[in-house]
């Protein structure tokens, strides 16, 4: 049972090693103030009693790193409850006594956190403000945290064992292809903190949490009582998320065998109290829940205590627990929940792990923030967003928002829009069309869970990264909209190792490189990697792989021996594995590596992954400047216009030499100025690309044209396309009524065109006019010829967050209006295909706000399909030799087609739009051919269009490398090559590679040779363009000789050998004087082969004839003086 009653505690001693900290003033804040203001005396008033000693949280969890996690929250909860009974014993025995005078009753401690919830009259409450152990006395009120949002659009469907469905959330996040894999949660209890469970439906009641002391598999802390059951509907729907398995017909579930603890925290009226949900985090953690799942949280507004959120959730992730917590639903109401106060408490508090992006570094805690995606993995409009600001909380104050970055939230996003689900008022049945952040939590906990099946040895900070690592990607690097992006279970589980010998740490070793310790382009990295095994058993004898996926990884070492791991051994071996990264990896680039340790018994695969750095471009704006035209911003017939198209470089280094062009298969555009140079774009930099175009006087209006736009930085490049509309396409009900197009409507009334009150022009639409619980809808359905946008401009005058102007593209709720909006432009991407646009006006129950309804205006539509037979064959193009060429031609709204060429290749079918061309010899001799598209349309007519195709030959064959053969180490020399005929760039090889560093890359190098490298090397080069490598030139050898003493020699002694070459037998001519002296040969490899004397004669005979060919050096030294010559055999 829980503990509310008097409380006798015992002292206990605290546990040695633990720290205390003094947290500040008494204080009754200023909502518990208020609150006794209007209360009477004898009122017992709810508050929550939080104490001036705070444990150090973050030294427990450094504390606890090293015990095993099965141990850790045994000893984490020990440790609290200690410190806590301690910490309260004074203000407890204070409370007794109010107790006894009836001014103080229900009694409730906490040891998540160091809190005291009771009930107290304003007399006690002053008397307890006067202790300087307690920091703060606020008071615990009753707020309804549920959205209505959220089911408004809910509906019941009877279950159907016939039907066997699996719900696109599920699907989405790849958990179907986890549960293939045999993980589906069994073992693992989610403890979903809600408005309680129908533990009594079939797709949960057999995996709920069974304990002899909680016969309703949980406990209510709303009522005080063992029974959870849910009488709103939310916690079921959340729960059936988690582990819904389909009994009934539908499954639900995420993991579908997981075990349900039901904690009901909120009332069927969607509403609690802080401290409940509190209590819930305890008794979850204290009776072994391996994951919490909260749908719920407190506006900033409403005062929350976010300190004492953050030590509660801190001490779980000490213990080893972590929580999904939604991010709330104000993401599309920040007029009234502005950032940073975006995100509710306690979805705003920081995660077990920080990604690198988060740049901004402070305290972490327990909780996993959890944003919306619909089905098309696009950010849901009511989705929370941050940054969050923590520098005025005490006493964390860390994360300072403005001008600083802030705390990055949510972590990741699930699906949360159009969810089907359990229903809290049917054993069989279920509830669909559920949206808010509160349906994507529990798929996140449902993921969790199926990790911890996997390996339950993983800690909070480990499940937050792999998370965050995994997830779909939806904007690269994490943001304040979706994170990280949406979770995906699949590649989750893929990248959890089993227990047993797995990844603990890495240090990154570029000092070939720039040194940084990160990965950058080009560079050579050596890996230093800690193994631990933390599993029940040891392992012997252990080799780990390493190795990856991506494509700018080339690993070259990757194998390392470790040997026996005991019980919690970790192994590290510096400098164990080597690779390459790209010369163009992309900035910010995610590299999993993965680590398969085995023996001749068993293997274990585990993975990391490492944030690369490099040059990330991309385009932040497209826009027309029309100036010199009728300066609408938009292109129309006749019109010469600016293109600007902003460039951004996200990366961590700078673009140099960056280049940009523009082109077009249209005819209708002609590009007067094509390219742009940005020399330097450095990192994090944005600049805008300027080209002139002129559009053709006589193009139609509503035709949209492509832009090809391509960035180039070295190894680095970036293509979009734009697709303008010639001309715009509006709505602006100028005709008085609706006949411009065919519009149709829905509802209880239709829209109207009035004319008063217009956006511009005279007249405008304006909802129809309907009662309570009613709506009124405009819609127009049409063929958008590519993709596109559409555009207007919209006024609301209504009842405040109750009666909305909703805008759909098709299904699909984009946007939304309520209360007092002034005239204001909407716009909203379209892609290609029928879609059909909804303006919808609703009202809800009761009570009017305002005018009581909207006005649109000014529709700018996106391009129809065109019904005119037209024809482009693509704009002039280059081929390389020897590839086959695949056209590039658009045509509509014709009957049949026939290509032509110039030259003499053919096509593979000429008959067809997307033919593929293969060149004749005859062709590329000429260089050039015609390429010419003819369309036919009914009654005979027909259009032609042309496209010239040129041809790129490969390298030719590299010539001879001109320079020395013989040079000195650490000395440099230059070696040239005449130019390749076709070659845009040269590739020089040295080998190996180790003998000198070459700079330049053109037809003329320099090699500075190594200092300690000795022996032969060969170096070539080959000619390289867009269209592949050409043959390597002929390698030459150059002897790289330590050069020893050559400059002692004693210079009026010169010696010649003669013949050189020669077959091993020569004559050494010491001039006219003769020379005492040792006559030695060595080889390449530094050995002595071939040894005499000279005592003093001009001429000696030596006779090596039985040396093979080579080259060799001859070595002739006394006591003062050596000189060495080199030496060729060649019989």
């Amino acid at each position: 049972m829980r503990k509310i009653s008097t409380l006798l505690l015992l002292a206990v001693l605290l546990v040695s090693g633990i720290s205390l900290s003094a947290a500040g003033s008494k204080t009754i804040t200023d909502q518990l103030n208020k609150k006794i203001e209007v209360s009477t005396d004898n009122e017992m008033i709810r508050i929550n009693i939080t104490l001036s000693e705070k444990f150090d949280s973050q030294a427990l969890i450094q504390q606890v790193e090293s015990i095993r996690q099965t141990d850790r929250r045994e000893y984490v909860i020990s440790v609290l409850k200690d410190f806590t009974s301690l910490s309260q014993e004074g203000i407890i025995a204070q409370l007794n006594d109010f107790q006894r005078s009836n001014t103080v009753e229900k009694v409730t401690t906490y040891w998540i956190a160091n809190v005291i919830n009771c009930y107290a009259t304003s007399s006690a409450i002053e008397e307890l403000s006067k202790r300087s152990d307690i920091a703060s006395i606020d008071y615990d009120e009753y707020r309804v945290l549920l959205d209505p949002r959220e089911n408004e659009n809910g509906h019941f469907e009877p279950g159907n064992t016939d039907n066997r469905e699996i719900t696109w959330n599920v699907i989405k996040i790849n958990a179907t292809a986890v549960w293939a894999l045999g993980f589906n949660g069994e073992g693992i209890i989610v403890s979903v903190i809600d408005t309680g469970v129908n533990y009594n439906h079939v797709d949960l009641n057999d995996h709920v949490w069974e304990d002899p002391d909680y016969p309703n598999h949980g406990y209510d802390f709303v009522n005080n009582d063992n029974d959870p059951m849910d009488d709103h509907g939310h916690g079921t729907h959340c729960s059936g998320t988690v582990a819904g398995d389909g009994t009934a017909g539908s499954q639900t579930g995420v993991a579908p065998e997981a075990t349900i603890m039901c904690c009901k925290v909120l009332d069927a009226g969607g509403g609690g109290n802080e401290s409940g949900v509190w209590d819930a985090i305890e008794f979850s953690v204290e009776n072994g829940a391996n994951v919490m799942s909260l749908s719920l949280g407190w506006q900033h507004s409403w005062g929350p205590n976010r300190s004492v959120w953050r030590q509660a959730f801190d001490n779980a992730m000490a213990a080893g627990v972590v929580a999904s917590v939604a991010a709330g639903n104000e993401g599309d109401q920040q007029g009234s929940y502005p950032i940073p106060d975006n995100v509710r408490t306690p979805g705003d508090l920081p995660p077990p792990w920080l990604h690198p992006d988060q740049t901004l570094i402070g305290g972490t805690s327990g909780i996993i923030c959890i944003g919306a995606t619909n089905s098309s993995d696009n950010l849901a409009s009511f989705s929370g967003r941050g940054p969050l600001d923590w520098s005025t909380i005490s006493p964390f104050n860390d994360y300072p928002y403005g001008p600083e970055m802030g705390l990055i939230r949510p972590d990741v996003c699930a699906p949360g829009e159009n969810i089907k689900s359990l229903a809290h008022y049917s054993n069989t049945g279920y509830e669909s069309g559920w949206s808010g952040t509160s349906m994507a939590t529990p798929a996140n906990a449902g993921m969790i869970a199926l990790m911890l099946q996997k390996n339950n040895t993983l800690t909070p900070a480990e499940i937050s990264q792999i998370s965050e690592e995994t997830a779909h990607v939806l904007t690269p690097g994490k943001n304040n909209n979706t994170g990280s992006g949406r979770i995906d279970a699949l590649a989750a589980i893929e990248a959890t190792s089993l227990p047993g010998p797995s990844y603990y740490s890495h240090i990154i070793n570029d000092a070939s490189g720039n040194n940084n310790g990160e990965l950058d382009p080009g560079e050579s990295i050596l890996l230093t990697l800690s193994m631990g095994n933390f599993s029940d058993e040891p392992a012997d004898d252990i080799t780990v792989d390493l190795s990856t996926d991506s494509e700018y990884i080339t690993i070259t070492d990757g194998t390392e021996y470790f040997g026996n791991f005991g019980l919690e051994d970790i192994i590290e071996m510096v400098d164990a594995f080597a690779f390459d990264v790209a010369n163009n990896i992309p900035g910010g680039e995610s590299i999993k590596f993965i680590l398969t340790a085995h023996n001749t018994d068993e293997s274990w695969e585990s993975s990391f992954t490492v944030i690369a750095n490099g040059v990330t471009l991309m385009v932040t704006n497209f826009s027309i400047v029309d100036a010199g035209g009728n300066n609408n911003g938009s292109l129309d017939p006749g019109e010469t216009a600016d293109i600007l198209i902003e460039t951004s470089n996200m990366g961590q280094i700078d673009a140099a030499n960056t280049t940009a062009t523009l082109s077009t298969n249209s005819a209708e555009i002609t590009i007067n100025s094509s390219s742009f140079d940005f020399e330097t774009l450095g990192a994090g930099e944005t600049a805008t690309a300027t080209f002139n175009i002129t559009v053709d006087a006589g193009a139609a209006v509503g035709t949209s044209v492509e832009l090809l736009y391509e960035v180039i930085s070295g190894y680095y490049n970036l293509e979009a396309s734009f697709f303008p509309k010639i001309g715009l396409i509006v709505e602006d009900f100028e005709t008085g009524d609706f006949s411009q197009y065919e519009w149709e409507f829905a509802g209880n009334a239709d829209w109207t065109v009035v004319s008063s009150g217009a956006y511009e022009g005279v007249y405008t639409a304006k909802s129809g006019a309907i009662g309570h619980n009613a709506y009124t809808e405009m819609k127009l359905t049409i063929e958008v010829a590519g993709p596109d946008s559409i555009a207007f401009y919209r006024k609301v005058s209504s009842e405040a967050t109750y009666d909305f102007l909703e805008f759909y593209i098709d299904n699909s709720k984009v946007d939304e209006w309520s209360g007092a909006v002034a005239w204001g432009r909407a716009a909203y991407a379209v892609t290609e295909g029928e879609h059909t646009f909804r303006w919808k006006y609703d009202k809800d129950a009761n009570t009017i706000g305002g005018s009581d309804c909207a006005w649109v205006d000014y529709i700018e539509l996106p391009a129809m399909m065109d019904e005119t037979m037209s024809v482009n064959a693509g704009g002039n193009d280059e081929a390389c030799e020897g590839v086959d060429y695949e056209t590039n031609a658009y045509a509509q709204n014709y009957n049949t087609l026939i290509w032509e060429t110039s030259g003499t290749g053919i096509f593979d079918n000429n008959a067809a739009l997307e033919a593929i061309y293969t060149p004749s010899a005859d062709d590329y001799e000429a260089g050039m051919v015609t390429l010419s598209l003819t369309v036919y349309g009914d009654g005979g007519t027909s259009l032609t269009d042309e496209m010239e195709l040129s041809f790129i030959s490969l390298p030719v064959a590299a010539g001879n490398i001109s320079g020395d053969d013989w040079v000195c180490m650490g000395g440099a020399n230059i070696y040239t090559i005449d130019e390749i005929e076709f070659a845009e760039t040269y590739n020089w090889n040295l080998a190996p590679h180790l003998a000198g560093e070459i700079s330049g890359d053109n037809t003329e190098i320099t090699i500075n040779w190594s200092d300690t490298y000795i022996g032969v090397v060969t170096l070539k080069v080959q000619g390289l363009n867009d269209c592949g490598e050409g043959e390597f030139s002929e390698g030459l050898e150059i002897e790289v000789d330590d050069c020893t003493g050559i400059d002692d020699v004693d210079n009026a002694s010169a010696i010649e050998i003669s013949p050189n070459p020669n077959n091993g037998s020569f004559t050494l001519n010491f001039g006219d004087h003769g020379i005492s002296s040792t006559v030695k040969i060595m080889d390449l490899t530094g050995k002595i082969v071939f040894e005499t004397a000279n005592d003093g004669q001009n001429h000696v005979l030596v006779n090596a004839e039985n040396l093979e060919n080579g080259i060799y050096f001859v070595i002739i030294e006394n006591n003062i003086s050596q000189k060495i010559e080199k030496l060729i055999i060649q019989k």
